[in-house]
């Protein structure tokens, strides 16, 4: 299976995908949101929604699925580098740092989509940083710039679910 730009190969893979979907599926099914028939859109859509991870493989998921679908998204990466992407896709991009400036990145729109994480290759310390206190940063940012509704994700232990501690 072939899902924006990579295959699917993996149960982790396709976990991803649905977790994507699912924050998706939970930002359209807001009243406020777009009704999406045919590539048509309502009066009612939402201002945008800003995407933080959108660099991540959930994060590139929901922001081509859902411009795709007419929703007016945001892509928030940390470089230039990672612009490209989403440009191609016609993907609004703003660069943005969890652990400085990211709060312009909000202007303007009223969702938001955290799936962003310091990923697996970091130390406790990015760990702290970012999945922790860029969270908060991000939550007490959409407090303030009077954000309507937040979807937070999280993949942590996408590939084996069950092995979590309840």
């Amino acid at each position: 299976l072939d899902l924006v730009g990579h295959s699917i190969s993996s149960v982790k893979d396709y976990r991803f995908t649905r977790l994507a979907r699912y924050a998706w599926a939970l930002m359209r099914s807001t009243k406020f949101l777009a009704t999406i028939e045919e590539n048509t859109r309502s009066e009612s859509v939402t201002q945008g929604i800003v995407v933080f991870g959108a660099n991540g493989k959930i994060g590139r998921i929901f922001c081509v699925e859902g411009a795709g679908a007419g929703l007016p998204i945001r892509a928030v990466v940390r470089s230039e580098e990672q612009r490209a992407f989403f440009e191609s896709r016609n993907i609004a991009v703003v660069l943005g740092d969890l652990e400085g400036e990211f709060e312009r990145s909000l202007d303007g729109c009223d969702r938001v989509v955290f799936s962003a994480g310091s990923g697996g290759h970091t130390g406790p310390d990015k760990t702290m940083l970012v999945d922790l206190y860029g969270a908060i940063r991000v939550i007490e940012a959409s407090e303030r710039a009077a954000i309507d509704h937040f979807v937070m994700i999280s993949a942590a232990r996408a590939d084996v679910p069950l092995s979590a501690t309840p």
